[in-house]
């Protein structure tokens, strides 16, 4: 099979920004929020039935190869506050000003970021990114009836979901955890998530030492187990229970976000001189680097756990069905899911305390991360429900 889909965000006027204001008036403009997505799925299923005496026996496979060609250029053409309008109708220097755009690198060292008053690219098209992967699986089943009165059914399925891959040419954006040794000797050596690795931050390391944005993982095994039983012997009073595991795969928005990572992009903030900004520069349509202005490059990273591994759920459920009179029928479930390895996200730049004497230290103090946003698959869910159905 294939599928296909594809929508557009477009912005009003390219060559306009975005004014706010730091007083009730309401902000206008369009900063430039252009969004476009296309995705293409193309899919193979096939399923294989063999019934051996009281045996049904079941065996498939399913391939899915899938790409994405997105972008998203968030605040591009800039996004002004001033103290009030009167400033802005004045044409006084606005206090502040956040721009998307693609920063210096540092070409010498990827533990610190550029110089600021290096070469700034600017414009639509930065964020155009294109992903590709592909997800299979097996599974075998059987469905058992051991009596005329009882089923019982067990398979397992197998599933494996590839890393995205960006074959644009322009690469991830992925930040790595680092070493001491690593940083002190300008050497690519990738770290674990610990204070030492959060403290000696990577720019761009994942690509950089030729890895993808998070390891492959192998280990989706999902068994499922069921049963039915007729417990009256006459068709009327059924007993039912199963268990199950599931797995997810990755929300394309979680590591599609990679495209506002340094060093190929950032979301930038410059300080105006109503906000103790040393430099008084003035809004432009659309908004420009004021170099004078830049004293270092902030940035946030969406950063991948390296060790990602899938979602997933574990199921179960037991009931009784009871029929009624004649094509009517009531039915008590009681059914649960576990979810494990759910995802989310970690800001991991900070320990605890941090704040409490008026600064924000962090715990990398070499680069002027403003967010580490971690994405892990280390959270949980539990859910308990009652279900009482009326069929007929």
């Amino acid at each position: 099979g294939y599928h296909r889909d594809d929508w557009e965000w477009r912005v009003q006027d390219e060559s306009i920004t975005y004014f706010d204001f730091n007083d009730e008036l309401m902000g206008f403009g369009d900063p430039g929020y252009p969004m476009t997505q296309v995705n293409n799925t193309f899919q193979l299923v096939d399923v294989l039935n063999i019934q051996v005496k009281d045996h049904n026996l079941k065996f498939g496979g399913e391939f899915r190869y899938w790409t994405v060609s997105s972008s998203f250029d968030a605040f591009v053409n800039g996004y002004y506050i001033f103290t009030d309008g009167l400033a802005f109708l004045s044409n006084s220097p606005p206090a502040y000003l956040i721009l998307g755009a693609d920063p210096p690198d540092n070409k010498e060292n990827p533990y610190l970021p550029g110089d600021p008053q290096g070469e700034w690219r600017t414009g639509f098209g930065l964020t155009a990114r294109k992903w590709r992967g592909y997800e299979a699986a097996l599974f075998a089943q059987d469905d058992w009836r051991i009596t005329e009165r009882l089923t019982f059914s067990f398979g397992l399925r197998w599933e494996f979901y590839s890393v995205p891959e960006e074959y644009s040419g322009v690469g991830i954006n992925q930040p790595a955890f680092g070493t001491e040794q690593g940083f002190l000797n300008n050497q690519l050596i990738e770290g674990i998530w610990n204070e030492e690795g959060i403290r000696y931050t990577i720019f761009d390391g994942r690509q950089l030492m030729g890895k993808g944005l998070w390891n492959n993982y192998y280990g989706n095994f999902a068994p499922k187990l069921s049963f039915a039983y007729d417990l009256t012997g006459d068709g009327k009073t059924s007993l039912r229970a199963g268990y199950g595991i599931s797995y997810d795969r990755q929300m394309n928005r979680s590591y599609e976000n990679d495209r506002f990572n340094y060093p190929d992009f950032a979301f930038n903030s410059f300080l105006g001189a109503p906000w103790g900004g040393s430099y008084p520069f003035l809004a432009t349509m659309p908004a420009q680097v004021p170099i004078q202005a830049a004293r270092s490059v902030r940035v946030s990273l969406r950063w991948m756990d390296p060790n990602l591994k899938p979602q997933m759920a574990h199921n179960w459920m037991i009931g009784i069905q009871r029929e009624i009179v004649p094509n009517f029928s009531i039915e008590v479930d009681y059914t649960g899911s576990a979810g494990r390895r759910i995802g989310g996200i970690m800001r991991i730049n900070r320990f605890t305390g941090d704040g409490a004497d008026g600064k924000y230290d962090a715990i990398n103090p070499y680069i002027n991360i403003r967010d580490g946003n971690f994405r892990t698959n280390s959270f949980w869910s539990n859910y308990h429900g009652l279900q009482i159905i009326l069929n007929k």
